[in-house]
């Protein structure tokens, strides 16, 4: 009878695991830079050709960490549920936001790799410059607003962790600063004299996020690998109480 409950705890531990994968893929994943303010459109058109393979592997690297993120998102909502207890309110945020998340970041990265993928030496140079610049200011648009669910995700995970005990407390009091950093973080673009203090809480904010999924990831497939842990026999009695021997 145990064997089914040891599988599935099995099967838990490997989706669990997914978050270290997505982190891996993510920091895995090439991002190739002009690193020229204002380029010509030839100049565009020869960055990306010399790096079509570059910006392909960054597209289905994208793509595919954010489908081992939705796993490892499916597994916390089951941790986070089952400790918030009733209706699951602020669990369901959580994983809405993370869902956002995944959409805005995959979409982004595909805009901004679409110059790339099917490009060749006879294009025209000013529309792969055009198609460059809406890729690039699409990208920024939506890691701004990714930035923004990101913050939700970290928040309500907090919340219940701090308050519920789904996971261990500095798990709860770290997604705790990182929710504040990416919903403070996306005004930095506006003109102020704390401008890079927004920039650099935006930017640590996001990289961070990704170290605080593999933490979260490691603490889970940890605690499901003890929870399918055979449990230890013990001793059989015959009815006079004389321990069985086999």
């Amino acid at each position: 009878m145990k064997r089914p409950l040891i599988v599935e705890n099995a099967r838990g531990r490997l989706a669990a695991a997914t978050g270290v994968l997505f982190f891996a893929l993510v920091m895995l994943a090439p991002e190739p830079n002009l690193g020229i303010e204002t380029p010509s459109a030839e100049a565009v058109k020869q960055f990306y050709l010399s790096n079509q393979q570059s910006f392909r592997a960054s597209f289905l690297l994208t793509g595919l960490a954010y489908a081992f993120f939705l796993c490892f998102l499916a597994i916390l909502r089951t941790e986070l549920q089952n400790a918030e207890g009733g209706d699951g309110r602020l669990s369901g945020l959580a994983v809405g936001a993370g869902f956002l998340i995944a959409g805005f970041h995959v979409l982004g990265v595909t805009l901004w790799a679409a110059p790339a993928l099917d490009l060749t030496a006879d294009r025209d140079s000013a529309q792969v410059g055009a198609w460059a610049l809406f890729g690039n200011a699409s990208q920024d648009a939506l890691v701004e607003v990714a930035s923004f669910w990101r913050g939700v995700l970290l928040a309500a995970v907090a919340v219940v962790v701090l308050r519920y005990g789904a996971l261990p407390r500095w798990l709860g009091w770290i997604a705790g600063a990182l929710a504040f950093g990416s919903l403070i973080g996306p005004i930095g673009f506006l003109e102020s004299p704390i401008e890079p203090v927004m920039v650099g809480l935006g930017f640590g904010s996001h990289i961070a996020f990704y170290f605080w999924v593999l933490l979260a990831s490691i603490v889970l497939t940890v605690r499901l690998g003890r929870a399918s842990a055979p449990e230890p026999l013990s001793p059989q009695f015959d009815s006079a109480g004389v321990k069985a021997t086999s």
